[in-house]
Parts: C-alpha cells; sequence; structure tokens
C-alpha cells in the first residue's frame, strides 16, 4: 500500500524526478528482498525509455527548430536524415558532430539553447493550434507490451510537456513524465 502510494505521489509531484526518485519507483516491494530476483529474474532490471525517438518521431517538428536556428545564424539548413541522427545526442554534439556548424564549445551551447528556445516557442504555438498529436514509431507498442508481460520496471520519459502533446494511445506504463 506505502509503494503504490509512494509512487502515485512521485508521478503527480513535480514535472522532474530526481534519479534517486526513479530509483524509488523501481525498489522491490518490501518483503520480496534477495528472492525477487529468484522469483523473476527479469523483474531485477529496469528500462528508462525516452518517449522521443525511441516510441514517437518528432522529427519534423525538430526539423522545423534546427532550421529556424541555422537561418538566424547563416548555418546552411539541416535535412531531416541529419535531425534524426541528432534527436539521439546532445543538442550541442550535433551541432559540432552532425550539422558541423563550428567546434567552439560555447558557440555549441549558445546554439543548443536557442534550439531548445525555438523548440519551446514551437511547442508553444502547437499547443495553441490544439497540441502536437504524436504517433507511435512502428513496433514500439509491441515492445512496450513485452516490457509489461515480463513485468520490468520501466517508465517513460520526456522533454516534452505533456499539457502541450496529445497521446491518443496508451502506454502501459506509468504517464510519461518531463525530464530534462
Amino acid at each position: 500500500m506505502f509503494l503504490k502510494r509512494r509512487t502515485n505521489e512521485l508521478l503527480e509531484s513535480p514535472i522532474e524526478l530526481r534519479a534517486s526518485e526513479l530509483n524509488d519507483l523501481f525498489r522491490p516491494p518490501p518483503g520480496l528482498g534477495r528472492n525477487a530476483e529468484t522469483i523473476k529474474p527479469d523483474s531485477s532490471f529496469g528500462a528508462i525509455i525516452r518517449l522521443e525517438n525511441a516510441l514517437v518521431s518528432i522529427n519534423e517538428v525538430q526539423l522545423r527548430a534546427w532550421n529556424k536556428v541555422a537561418k538566424d545564424n547563416n548555418f546552411q539548413e539541416v535535412t531531416i536524415e541529419e535531425v534524426a541522427m541528432a534527436q539521439t545526442m546532445s543538442p550541442e554534439f550535433a551541432i559540432r558532430r552532425v550539422f558541423y556548424w563550428t567546434n567552439d564549445f560555447l558557440a555549441c551551447r549558445n546554439l543548443g539553447l536557442e534550439h531548445f528556445m525555438v523548440l519551446s516557442d514551437l511547442f508553444e504555438e502547437l499547443g495553441e493550434e490544439g497540441g502536437l498529436e504524436i504517433e507511435l514509431v512502428e513496433g514500439a507498442m509491441s515492445w512496450l507490451e513485452q516490457l509489461q508481460a515480463a513485468e520490468i520496471p520501466a517508465v517513460v520519459i520526456s522533454r516534452l510537456d505533456e499539457r502541450k502533446v496529445r497521446i491518443p494511445f496508451q502506454i502501459p506504463f506509468p504517464s510519461p513524465l518531463t525530464a530534462l
């Protein structure tokens, strides 16, 4: 009972969860202790799943954001393939190693912050238009259902604001969390 209440408190409280709070979500129920791995070997593992790119694609929105940053700073516009690759890394690293705009650390950091602000503005606009409706990538739901069937603890995290994104499907885990 306590664990369920604590889990609900953690999921409903702040938008961001610290690593220690995520660990609390994955902690086995009291009394199960050392036997947990014997009874359910897969439950000793956990999954932290990023909503963007692992489950859904927001490449089109990211493309608009990156191209606005490129235009504002007189860089060459990026392609959808570069955006897809860039979403697997930090914006600063993508600026250096995918877009090849600059190697200057401070310039990369400033461009990364500018991208974040442009992306926030785009989601704000989309929120005013009724929100961005996102769809699962092929095979994602099957994968999530397999994790759930194996009773592997999992949580879905996202940089997206839940209030600005409509998720037209049910994720079989606690609701997506916004994390930075």
